[in-house]
């Protein structure tokens, strides 16, 4: 098995790769020099983006990409699901610029607050908010947040410094993990066999 994180930037899509062991890879890079704001990813072969504000897609993991006749949506303040968008129950968590619920038992509301430049999480679907840890701290304003499709209780954050931030216990802990080398604006992450 392993993790695929695709990362939408200022400066084209990269996809990265892991194994497991804590390595990761780069492996594809494509549609550089324009900014992708949005991400749908149904497996790391067929992907739609918004790039520049018009939608394109593949269906070779991003080797060649073709005019899409639709445009995914920019998530916003919604909260990114491994089912989709959806508006959040209730929007308590001040300066938010992005949401995500990670799978698991309880499931976690995670928001970034005080205008992107902290991580919370909430167990109650964002009623009550708590501060959760960056290792190093530091990483600048979080952009994105997503939960990564078949990993219950992981999650990817994507700043505006180009730092990708991982998590492996429901929100709890964030630790980065690489440099896109531009800010990053949407992700998408799954688990493949």
């Amino acid at each position: 098995m392993r993790e695929v994180v695709w990362v939408g930037t200022d400066d084209g899509l990269v996809l990265y790769e892991g194994r497991g062991d804590g390595a990761w890879r780069r492996v594809r890079r494509a549609l550089a020099g324009v900014p992708v704001t949005a991400i749908v990813a149904t497996d790391a072969e067929v992907l739609l983006v918004r790039a520049a504000d018009t939608g394109h897609e593949t269906f070779d993991g991003g080797e060649t990409w073709y005019p899409a006749s639709s445009t995914p949506d920019l998530v916003g303040k919604q909260v990114v699901t491994v089912r989709g968008l959806v508006a959040p129950a209730f929007d308590r968590l001040a300066g938010a610029l992005a949401y995500a619920r990670l799978p698991g038992k309880p499931a976690q509301l995670v928001g970034a607050g005080a205008d992107g430049s902290m991580l919370f999480r909430s167990y109650d679907d964002g009623i009550h908010w708590e501060p959760v840890q960056i290792v190093g701290g530091g990483a600048g304003i979080v952009t994105s947040i997503v939960p990564v499709v078949g990993l219950p209780g992981r999650g990817w954050a994507g700043t505006r410094r180009g730092t990708l931030l991982r998590t492996a216990d429901q929100g709890a802990t964030w630790h980065p993990v690489l440099d896109a080398g531009a800010p990053i604006w949407c992700l998408a992450a799954l688990l493949l066999e």
